[in-house]
């Protein structure tokens, strides 16, 4: 079995890890588990040698460490907002790691998101900025003018990044925006979606677009939600016509990758060209998010995501399964895709051996 495959079972279903090679101990120490198999090796479901266990436990010590130093820095900022009387609501890591994971560390974040009103966002920003955080990005400011979040913060001494919200993205999740809760952050009062908002908004985010092999965490952060809430009720919010069934079909590719199957609904249930996309979607988050298979030159990255897009955003089951090779051939973002020439280069490039 995969190593990917079963790091998302120890961690969701209890799972014995068992023993792992050298190799692989590295690989998931760069994937960010270290302190889950610091965890798995004191209850005896992890097997290493003697320099392994040394090497395991200095990187969970170091994770656990980088942890608990950000979430007081956080805790810090989170404290000035409610001084200021900014209401923060805490999105995907941030907010789940100390909900529904063992403790820090545990969630890997390139990232901290924070949530805001548009109201707001100048007050915050000034908040970030008088704790020393500074606006970077490889993207010029104009990018970020109808954007869903303001150009990233980062912070030169604890390596932080934060990228401040004033809507949810994609925009479906925007139906679960005002499904807020309070918790206690570290002794700090503050914000985050209600459990079943929570839930769908992972799906949502996890689905558009294509998340490649970083959705194996959104997929633990799903599989960890629904073993403590179960499946929400998606006839709870108002979508706009076809939205409920993108959202439907996305919790339905999601849940179908995970240890423990959770039935959502029967979409559509007796359709066969349905259960043709339903298939395929399968297919590629099992592939390429869950197993992390490598790319290859005729199911490059962009490749792929094209046909998750097709699958996965198009309404029509008949037009979606259509769009997979006509995608295929004419990219939707290639500006001269009709153009001979580009799909002669295209057509070179598939072939030559040497690229």
């Amino acid at each position: 079995m995969q190593l990917r495959r079963r790091l998302l079972e120890a961690c969701l279903d209890s799972a014995p890890i068992g023993q792992i090679s050298q190799a692989q101990l590295t690989e998931a120490i760069k994937l960010g588990f270290a302190p889950w198999l610091a965890l798995w090796l004191e209850q005896g479901s992890l097997v290493l040698g003697t320099a392994q266990r040394r090497m395991l436990r200095m990187a969970a010590r170091a994770v656990a460490l980088q942890a608990r130093a950000v979430r007081k820095h956080l805790g810090e900022l989170l404290a000035a907002a409610g001084n200021a009387g900014v209401s923060v609501c805490l999105l995907k890591g941030a907010a789940l790691e100390p909900w529904v994971y063992p403790g820090p560390g545990y969630r890997p974040m390139g990232d901290i998101d924070l949530l805001v009103t548009n109201q707001e966002q100048k007050p915050f920003e000034g908040i970030l900025r008088s704790m020393n955080y500074v606006q970077r990005s490889g993207c010029p400011p104009s990018y970020y003018t109808d954007h869903h979040h303001s150009m990233p913060f980062w912070h030169p001494r604890y390596g932080v990044w934060i990228e401040v919200h004033t809507r949810l993205y994609p925009d479906v999740a925007n139906v679960f925006r005002e499904q807020q809760e309070t918790f206690d952050y570290d002794g700090v009062i503050t914000g985050r979606l209600k459990a079943p908002a929570q839930i769908l908004y992972t799906v949502s985010h996890w689905a558009d677009p294509f998340p490649g092999p970083g959705g194996l965490i959104a997929l633990i952060d799903l599989g960890l939600l629904l073993r403590r809430y179960g499946p929400p009720d998606l006839q709870h919010y108002l979508f706009k016509p076809d939205q409920q069934k993108w959202v439907r079909r996305a919790l339905k590719t999601a849940c179908a990758m995970l240890p423990r199957k959770t039935e959502v609904s029967r979409a559509d249930p007796g359709i066969r060209i349905e259960e043709a996309r339903c298939h395929l979607l399968h297919v590629l988050a099992s592939n390429y998010i869950v197993d992390g298979n490598a790319y290859t030159r005729w199911s490059s990255s962009a490749i792929i995501a094209n046909h998750w897009n097709a699958l996965m955003n198009t309404t029509s089951p008949a037009i979606a399964l259509a769009r997979v090779p006509w995608w295929f051939l004419f990219p939707p973002r290639s500006v001269n895709r009709f153009h001979p020439g580009f799909i002669l280069q295209r057509a070179s490039r598939l072939w030559r051996p040497d690229l």
